[in-house]
């Protein structure tokens, strides 16, 4: 970890960059003369200012500490202001973290605060105002040094002689802070990086999950009951019959204004179901047979609303099914009751609440769940 200061005697006095060393375990440098502004450290015309801005532009750092001349937030705001934010674009495009050292009032009583004319509690107040503002309006973080000494318990221990620089004990709170405030940041990318690793992982296992659920989905719908000759026969003589998309239409040659829809069973090929309903058409029925998504009707449930948009001149209409493509064909019926005229189920008992009087169920004698089913909601 490398550490720029940049300051002035509040940072070097008592050499508190090598404190933090200490603290830290980072290489810590420091830019720093007596009395220097912020604004100094962002003029290359300057020999501090050409130093600071070389080390920005060609070498690396992980944190760059900012503080300013001791009462600059106050008495040269805008300066303050201007020259936080030029620094903190300047240590971003560096790649590192700008840190706000937030400096104390001067001491209570003491001679420099008299002949300033200020009162203690208040300067303290607006100094850590403009640092706090500084380090908002830059999303900086902030090492609110002022505030630790403001709230010790025996302030005065924390100065030096001339009441303004900090006394060794005071120099070693404010490396205690900055640090603070590096390992918190520390500690929280650290965290991060565990959340964003650990969030890779899950995002992973979903994935292949995903992928496995896929594959194993693809592999049981390719699985499926295929059409015999006779189906594909009627398919083949193309007698009366047309394919449209996903629909096989069954016709008369003679209008007729009654229509069948046709479900299909689970897994089933819907050719299927073509000599079936080519028998239901010589009675006298349009029949109209769904070919459904992956051979499942669940996935195409409304598929007959579909249907009946593309045959107005159809005046009454019934829907079938087998087997899962009855369950759905009694699904569709019970929640538009009005545009069907009747529900006929193959291998399929009633599901919804459309009228067992207006539904015929044909099932086998191996059909045991189906009668179980009809004779327990008898």
């Amino acid at each position: 970890m490398r550490i720029l200061m940049l300051g002035n005697s509040f940072t070097f006095t008592n050499n508190m960059p090598q404190m933090l060393a200490e603290l830290t375990g980072a290489e810590v440098v420091h830019h720093t003369r007596g009395g220097a502004r912020l604004s100094e450290q962002l003029n290359p015309n300057t020999r501090l200012g050409s130093q600071t801005q070389a080390a920005l532009q060609n070498e690396k750092w992980d944190y760059v500490v900012l503080q300013e001349m001791s009462h600059g937030p106050i008495t040269a705001p805008k300066s303050f202001f201007s020259s936080v934010e030029g620094l903190c674009r300047q240590i971003r495009a560096n790649g590192a973290v700008p840190i706000l050292f937030a400096t104390w009032a001067y001491q209570r009583g003491g001679a420099k605060l008299t002949d300033k004319g200020w009162d203690y509690d208040e300067m303290t107040q607006k100094l850590s105002e403009a640092y706090h503002k500084a380090a908002q309006e830059n999303n900086a973080l902030i090492a609110d040094v002022g505030r630790r000494f403001y709230e010790w318990s025996v302030p005065q221990d924390l100065y030096a002689a001339d009441g303004v620089h900090p006394s060794e004990l005071g120099s070693h709170i404010a490396a205690e802070t900055v640090a603070a405030v590096i390992r918190q940041w520390e500690e929280g990318v650290q965290e991060a990086k565990s959340c964003r690793k650990k969030w890779k992982i899950a995002v992973s296992i979903l994935l292949a999950v995903l992928i496995l659920l896929a594959g194993g989905f693809f592999w049981y719908v390719s699985d499926y009951y295929q059409a015999e000759d006779v189906a594909l026969e009627v398919l083949a003589s193309g007698d009366h019959l047309e394919v449209r998309d996903d629909l096989t239409i069954l016709s008369l040659s003679y209008p007729t204004d009654t229509a069948i829809i046709f479900y299909p069973g689970a897994k089933v090929e819907a050719a299927a179901y073509l000599p079936l309903l080519n028998q239901l058409r010589q009675t006298g029925l349009t029949c109209i047979l769904v070919e459904m998504p992956f051979h499942l009707a669940i996935f195409d449930v409304n598929a007959a609303e579909d249907v009946m948009a593309q045959f107005p001149d159809i005046q009454h209409w019934y829907i079938a099914g087998h087997s899962m493509g009855g369950a759905m064909a009694s699904q569709f019926a019970s929640e538009y009751p009005d545009e069907v005229d009747g529900l006929l189920l193959l291998g399929a008992y009633l599901y919804g609440d459309y009228p067992p009087a207006d539904t015929l169920t044909v099932y086998g004698s191996l059909n045991q769940s189906v009668e179980g089913k009809i004779r327990s909601s008898a």
